[in-house]
């Protein structure tokens, strides 16, 4: 393509308007304008101009010398104003001049013939008005259009016009012998070229290539040679995409993905106008494949618009707005195409000369976005970049985040088998637990670790590495389905748990909130889970600090998702150091706090799933939120019988008699001891591990009873009887 684009440059002669076999197309120009002479006196004397400063041709032809007399005239016409001006008149210019400069050029441009490449072009114009259902005028304009970027006296030619007229109407019709309320229709944005995408116009330059400009990807297309109309038309939608994964791969999104995909179904069956579908979520979720996946399932070809060109060059915004109108105007009414705009912030940052970015017209993306007659799917990373007005015209949005341990680990080795990078099933896991981690992010990093011939380790420090230039943060490897396991015999609760859980099995109302409290590592988020498991649902864990944002409006932002992910993905919402986000608004210093409190009890008030707010500091909530709880459960310190069985389990030994001078231990406490023993090699010494216990019952402010006596709840006591 590019040699056949340099030899269609070399026929024009692009250093200087030589007069070769394609001055006619500027010939063709100079004539139109003196045609009208009486209707633009004012670009008259330009055209004049420029004809006189042709070359004279050195051939023989008749048709060669038609131009040199044409020529010859033209500089006697000029010459004879010069001297009108100075008082004078030239008697060597004929009384008839103009209707013989007019005939000179007619004969020369009836008799002469462009390059056998512009040919080409003219042949790809003359398809492409009939796949449009164009006209004559149509066809000029785009012509005149495409002329301007290869020939450069063509092109400084209609820039001398438009610079000289009123507008770019009147120039557009004297330049290709067009009636001027014609013209004024073509250059309308409601006009078929402009709809179409073909062509964008802008009056507001002077520059003829920038007042009227061809896409790039137009341009390309019809600069080369296509066998067939079919032909052509692949060349301008491209290749459809597809995907590797199915919506089987994000059954964290299932109950939203079976509606969206009856909603593309019956937009394609009923034909709908106006079907606008927005993905959006965070870089890397795999938006673009869901996209793919989708466009699968409802029976669909997917055509990603605007994207790039074939020799790698970047699409501006106009150019990606033209290639979407074109692919929907290409597309035939039974046509069972969807379309994809990937990076939608692309047309809303849009720098000017100064740097300022710019929006463009709301008026014609509105437009846009109710008249496409087959339905686009498009793709955000950064929702806040959309314009509230442009998400409204939307008919179906998602958002789509980070898939659960169990899809990713699925995601993770699908990955590595495509990549041929192998790893224990273990290793797989352990990755699949890691929070946040994008598959995207994923891809690359273990493409990255392929390339190294390396294993998890490599893995590892590429999500890390990429996790900082994605989030500006290192990747938190935190496991999220690692903790303890619920143990009803290590747990000491103000009401029975496994009887709570057995009533909210046998319930049907799913409705509910739990607040449990109590001191740290006393089991309150492991009962949470417990729960989940018990009701057959998936756990969505959040703390504080994951929902924390440093401008305006982002934390509510947070909190909102939160709620609408455990909804799209029917989890079980697990809100641990909930007294970081329902701190008491009396003790507020700050705007911001109040609002996020406030978006809190919002969505605690109409959430329809199950959800739990753990808290070690009851105390500092704010008491609205009390009433939304329907159970407030305390979580208190081991009893006697209880330490006993976590020392057996945990420890995997008999407790010593001095175990019952602490009162102040939990669960955690004893899985901490049990880290220690195994890195000191000290777990078969109980009074070793019994004094590791005090250090850690010490470190609360706990000083055991040194005569062996405690104070305990009377079923310590009946349990010390009976034991």
């Amino acid at each position: 393509m590019q040699d056949d684009f340099m030899d269609y440059l070399d026929d024009y002669g692009t250093a200087s308007p030589t007069c070769d076999q394609n001055s006619v197309l500027l010939a063709q120009a100079i004539l139109s304008v003196l045609q009208r002479r009486m209707v633009y006196p004012e670009l008259m004397r330009f055209a004049v101009d420029t004809l006189a400063g042709m070359a004279s041709p050195q051939g023989d032809s008749r048709t060669d010398a038609d131009l040199a007399d044409a020529i010859k005239l033209a500089q006697r016409l000029k010459a004879d104003q010069v001297r009108q001006s100075l008082g004078k008149r030239d008697t060597k210019v004929p009384k008839d001049k103009w209707p013989r400069l007019i005939a000179l050029l007619e004969r020369y441009v009836g008799d002469g013939r462009a390059s056998g490449r512009m040919e080409v072009v003219r042949s790809n114009i003359n398809t492409l008005c009939e796949m449009f259902k164009l006209g004559n005028a149509e066809a000029r304009v785009l012509f005149a259009a495409l002329i301007c970027k290869s020939h450069a006296a063509y092109d400084t030619f209609a820039d001398g016009l438009l610079q000289r007229s009123k507008s770019l109407a009147p120039m557009l019709a004297c330049l290709l012998g067009l009636d001027e309320d014609e013209s004024a229709q073509i250059c309308k944005s409601t006009s078929p070229l402009a709809e179409a995408g073909l062509v964008t116009f802008d009056a507001s330059k002077r520059v003829f290539m920038s007042a009227v400009g061809v896409p790039y990807s137009v341009s390309c297309v019809l600069q080369g040679a296509h066998d067939t109309a079919e032909a052509m038309r692949t060349a301008l939608l491209g290749p459809c995409v597809t995907g590797t994964l199915t919506l089987d791969d994000f059954p964290h999104l299932a109950p939203t993905l079976a509606t969206l995909v009856r909603v593309v179904s019956g937009a394609i069956r009923d034909k709908a106008m106006g079907v606008n579908i927005l993905l959006h979520g965070r870089p890397g979720t795999g938006k673009t494949q869901l996209a793919m996946a989708l466009a699968a399932a409802a029976g669909a070809q997917l055509l990603a618009v605007g994207e790039k060109y074939d020799d790698g060059r970047e699409p501006d915004r106009d150019e990606r707005l033209g290639a979407l109108l074109m692919t929907q105007k290409m597309l035939g009414a039974d046509a069972s195409e969807i379309c994809l705009f990937d990076e939608m912030e692309d047309l809303f940052a849009r720098p000017d000369s100064l740097g300022i970015s710019t929006a463009g017209s709301k008026v014609f993306l509105n437009r846009l976005l109710e008249t496409n007659r087959h339905p686009v799917i498009w793709i955000a990373n950064d929702l806040e970049t959309i314009p509230v007005w442009l998400r409204r015209r939307m008919v179906f949005g998602l958002q789509v985040d980070h898939p659960p341990a169990e899809v990713q680990e699925r995601i993770l080795t699908r990955i590595l088998r495509d990549r041929d990078l192998h790893l224990t099933q273990s290793d797989i896991a352990d990755l699949a637990r890691m929070e946040g981690i994008a598959p995207g992010v994923a891809r690359n990093a273990i493409y990255g670790a392929r390339l190294a011939n390396g294993g998890v380790a490599e893995v590892r420090a590429g999500l890390d590495g990429l996790a900082r230039a994605v989030t500006g943060s290192p990747l938190v490897l935190r496991k999220v389905d690692g903790a303890t396991a619920f143990d009803p015999d290590l747990s000491v609760a103000d009401l029975d748990l496994l009887a709570l859980a057995d009533g909210f099995v046998a319930s049907q109302d799913r409705a509910f909130s739990m607040c449990l409290y109590g001191a740290p590592g006393t089991g309150k988020s492991a009962y949470a889970r417990h729960l989940a498991e018990r009701l057959g649902m998936k756990v969505l864990q959040k703390r504080g600090a994951d929902l924390f944002g440093p401008y305006v409006g982002q934390t509510e932002q947070a909190i909102a998702s939160a709620f609408a992910e455990a909804r799209d993905q029917e989890a079980f919402l697990i809100f641990d150091e909930a007294d970081s986000l329902l701190f008491d608004r009396a003790t507020a210093t700050r705007r911001f706090e109040v609002t996020q409190v406030a978006e809190m009890l919002t969505w605690m008030e109409s959430h329809p799933l199950p959800f739990a707010c753990t808290t070690n500091l009851m105390d500092r909530l704010d008491p609205a939120s009390l009433r939304r709880f329907t159970f407030k459960v305390k979580f208190d310190y081991l009893g006697l019988r209880q330490s006993r069985a976590c020392f057996q389990r945990i420890l995997g030994r008999e407790a010593p008699m001095g175990l019952g001078r602490l009162t102040r231990l939990t669960p955690a406490d004893f899985h901490v001891v049990a880290k220690k023993a195994r890195v000191l090699g000290q777990f078969d010494d109980s009074d070793r591990l019994l004094d590791m216990l005090g250090k850690e019952s010490a470190a609360k402010g706990e000083v055991a009873n040194p005569i062996g006596f405690r104070f305990g709840t009377e079923v310590d006591m009946q349990e010390a009887r009976a034991g």
